[in-house]
């Protein structure tokens, strides 16, 4: 149903808007009840105070011939599916140090109950009190430090530095599950054709950033294995730090200029990077194999780069 309401103004800052009877009396609202409001830049969706919430989901696992791993994915598995409680059964130490291991990798989840053979995981996440883009947003300045920091491990050499790039590749992971499980959990909510789209758009940005750190990550345990400084890397470093810091920066503020910014002058830097191969050949064995996944590291930094340009540019046509 669709209606048009005229804006009215109310002193200096405010303006007045009314609501529909019939809206307020399906809903169970009356004189001084409270509505939630959730501004977007050309909408505003108002929602009664006592909308009800999501059933909650409980899910059950059973470890009996599970390893560390297999209980870990199946955990993050009911996490991203929306779950809110989940009942793991234990049989070995190696399955409850998995149980441990995932309530510390996923945020809001906490290990409620602990009976020895069965540990109650509880999720304790409000979605309408998180915000998808001030996640991503936070996934992409711990990816631009990242990579800024590996030009200065590369530059001069400090362990330390390497360390604390791997530290913040964990952190990426956990924004990742929690941007995947908002965008599952999105369907329960009344969205707009074009926001289901907008959201799996947000999907692909996020995995574009999870797949970035990863790569980051293998560069800096590469260079970490060389344990020496390779200064004459800088200079691509650099540039692809600046495609991606642009193409993330598009993506967020739908800058289509300058995604298209990113499409040209990616080809450049992959030629670039290309030419570096032939120069690590007069390196030693070892250093070639880890200055090579360093360089392919810097590849595929490149490639997500304009991905997300892509999408970018793919999602101007939703405005």
């Amino acid at each position: 149903m669709k209606d048009v309401r005229k804006v009215f103004k109310s002193g200096k800052g405010s303006y007045i808007l009314t609501l529909p009877k019939r809206w307020i009396l399906e809903n169970g609202l009356k004189d001084g009840d409270s509505v939630y409001l959730e501004i977007k830049s050309n909408k505003l969706l108002i929602s009664p105070s006592n909308i009800k919430e999501r059933p909650s989901k409980i899910g059950t696992i059973d470890g009996e011939d599970l390893n560390f791993n297999q209980i870990l994915r199946r955990i993050i598995a009911y996490y991203l599916a929306g779950y809110n409680s989940l009942k793991v059964r234990t049989y070995k130490d190696e399955q409850r140090r998995a149980v441990a291991f995932a309530s510390d990798m996923l945020i809001g989840v906490e290990i409620m109950e602990d009976l020895g053979d069965v540990v109650t995981l509880e999720v304790y996440l409000d979605s309408r009190r998180i915000n998808l883009n001030e996640i991503v947003e936070r996934m992409c300045r711990v990816c631009q430090s990242m990579l800024s920091d590996f030009r200065k491990m590369i530059k001069n050499f400090e362990r330390e530095i390497g360390s604390s790039i791997i530290v913040r590749e964990n952190e990426i992971d956990k924004l990742y599950f929690l941007t995947l499980r908002l965008v599952n959990n999105a369907v329960w909510e009344n969205l707009s054709e074009n926001d289901i789209i907008e959201v799996f758009n947000y999907r692909t940005f996020a995995r574009a950033l999870e797949r970035t750190a990863d790569h980051i990550d293998a560069m800096a345990e590469s260079l970490i294995n060389l344990g020496k400084a390779y200064p004459e890397f800088c200079g691509i470093i650099e540039k692809c730090e600046e495609l991606f810091r642009i193409s993330t920066t598009s993506f967020l503020k739908k800058d289509i200029s300058a995604a298209e910014d990113v499409l040209n002058d990616a080809e450049v830097c992959i030629n670039q990077i290309i030419a570096l191969y032939s120069k690590i050949l007069s390196y030693e064995k070892e250093e070639i194999l880890n200055l090579k996944t360093i360089l392919d590291g810097l590849q595929r930094v490149i490639g997500y780069s304009t991905d997300i340009a892509e999408v970018t540019i793919n999602a101007s046509v939703l405005n």
